[in-house]
């Protein structure tokens, strides 16, 4: 399925990527600096690679559409929609993922 556009980031995974860049720049800023490339990488890659995430193993997750992308520690929740990928969350995979999901 082609996607027309770059991947649109909803506020809230907006803020889970500032969150994340602040707490690995604690401990250290190059790293931060590093994650925060690599991620938006992997996660441009969607717009000519929609489906290159897996569907969620919850059965809720995936009945309301959500595909997940691994990012070494972290998981981003995107949606497929006709021309574009939407990014509901990038979460670290040990939070409890149902509270943060809704």
């Amino acid at each position: 399925m082609p996607v027309a556009a770059k991947p649109r980031y909803l506020p809230a995974a907006q803020l889970d990527l500032m969150d994340t860049l602040d707490w690995i720049a604690e401990a250290s800023v190059p790293a931060a600096q590093a994650w925060l490339i690599e991620t938006r990488q992997r996660l441009q890659a969607l717009e000519a690679h929609p489906d290159l995430g897996h569907r969620p193993r919850s059965k809720r997750f995936a009945q309301l559409g959500y595909r997940v992308l691994v990012l070494g520690d972290y998981l981003a929740f995107y949606k497929v929609r006709e021309s574009e990928v939407v990014v509901y969350r990038v979460l670290r995979g040990s939070r409890n993922l149902k509270a943060a999901l809704g």
